[in-house]
């Protein structure tokens, strides 16, 4: 992994109003902030974060209701408070079992992370157009990086 990336992700947790907080709630109030001119590919690379970031595998519910859950309820603010009671139980594990935005300070959540958006679901890797995408959509989602000497955002 590129060591400038990694210090730049490892740094976004420090400046969070609480590292404490899930990154399940983060991504939702993100989400929410956005809306309506986010678009389905955020929803998407928000999913694929929040998968790889939870503390346990969610073995009673099937991967897909997961995906499903988060993708269609969880990051849909309007639809949202009408989630049928089995999307319910997905959210609430979820948001209990994700780990606080202070994960982002660990390089193997980050490289966890950064593998799981660019993998597609059949395990081989993503296009590199939906990699370089998907890591455009967390950074936005993360926040400003930190202007480079030359004047670039790095």
């Amino acid at each position: 992994m590129d060591a400038g990336l990694l210090q730049d992700l490892a740094g976004y947790a420090h400046r969070f109003k609480s590292a404490a907080m899930s990154w399940y709630r983060f991504a939702v109030e993100y989400v929410d902030a956005g809306w309506p001119q986010l678009g389905g590919n955020s929803r998407k690379t928000m999913t694929a974060t929040i998968i790889a970031l939870l503390r346990a595998k969610p073995t009673q519910f099937a991967p897909a209701a997961v995906r499903t859950a988060l993708r269609e309820w969880a990051f849909n603010t309007n639809r949202r408070p009408d989630a049928p009671r089995d999307v319910v139980a997905i959210l609430k594990w979820v948001e209990r079992n994700s780990l606080p935005v202070s994960a982002w300070g660990d390089p193997e959540k980050v490289d966890q992370v950064l593998q799981a958006i660019d993998t597609r679901l059949d395990g081989r890797q993503a296009a590199a157009w939906s990699r370089k995408r998907n890591r455009r959509i967390l950074s936005v989602a993360l926040g400003p990086r930190k202007p480079s000497p030359c004047g670039w955002r790095t």
